[in-house]
């Protein structure tokens, strides 16, 4: 049975299962396939764009490095930051051997409490000197690896952002860099007819044919929407395939071409 009128784009439109069985959805939708994971990478300090290390449309591993920014700046201000958290610690260490002698020395009467006082006081305020150091030593080992961008999850590169030797900018934000996805796992986003949205649970198993290669692919349901359209009576579904073997592309078009309904 074929359903017309129906307010949504063409390629939305539902058509009718050849041999559909009580077990199965009573139609099929046309689907189109969708990154299971989709990124906007920005630089999270000012610096230059020195290199890329990835081209578009070359997979990558998580963690893989991305692309690299000028990191001289940063570099030296790590340098400064260590060599400070450095020169605190040796002054911690000369204010309490300072104190300790100091306070023998007012245990026999031979110092006044004032001056025992000043000594604890040089003592406390080295320490919290150590505490600013090792503070700022950490903003600047952030902002020295935030140099190198790396990868948040395995999965492609769709484009680059910005050219290589670019200056980015040293807003809050930052400047966007690369754009990658996960396309390890794509997701069939697909609508389908209101009067079947109790019908369908996650976990149900679907069949899905791909235009671009012929060939149909197993997909499991993982998302389906909260409410429905009212103009079109229509909600969307998401389901899951492997597309480990990288053969299909975000972007390719099907069909749900069969669905059995979970436990029945």
């Amino acid at each position: 049975k074929l359903i017309k009128n129906l307010a949504i784009p063409a390629f939305l439109l539902f058509s009718s299962i050849a041999g559909a069985n009580a077990q199965d959805y009573d139609q099929s939708a046309k689907v189109v396939l969708m990154p299971n994971k989709r990124a906007i990478l920005s630089s999270r300090v000012f610096s230059t764009l020195q290199s890329f290390k990835v081209l578009p449309g070359q997979v990558f591993k998580k963690g893989a490095l991305l692309a690299e920014l000028d990191d001289r700046y940063y570099q030296s201000s790590l340098k400064k930051a260590e060599a400070a958290l450095d020169a605190a610690a040796n002054e911690i260490q000369f204010t309490a051997k300072s104190y300790d002698q100091g306070k023998i020395l007012h245990d026999n009467d031979n110092m006044s409490d004032l001056e025992l006082e000043q000594r604890r006081f040089e003592m406390n305020k080295s320490n919290i000197n150590q505490q600013q150091s090792a503070s700022d030593l950490e903003i600047a080992r952030y902002n020295y690896e935030s140099c190198k961008i790396y990868a948040p999850f395995p999965g492609r590169v769709v484009r680059y952002i910005v050219e290589e030797y670019e200056a980015l900018s040293s807003s809050k934000s930052g400047k966007q860099v690369i754009e990658i996805i996960n396309d390890e796992v794509l997701k069939a986003v697909m609508y389908l007819p209101s009067s079947m949205f109790n019908k369908i649970k996650l976990g149900d198993k679907l069949t899905i044919k791909i235009d671009e290669t012929g060939g149909t692919y197993p997909a499991t349901v993982v998302e389906k929407a909260a409410e429905m359209d009212a103009l079109s009576r229509t909600f969307e579904l998401r389901a899951a395939l492997d597309n480990s073997n990288r053969e299909l592309r975000t972007g390719m078009v099907g069909a749900l071409v069969s669905g059995t309904l979970k436990g029945e």
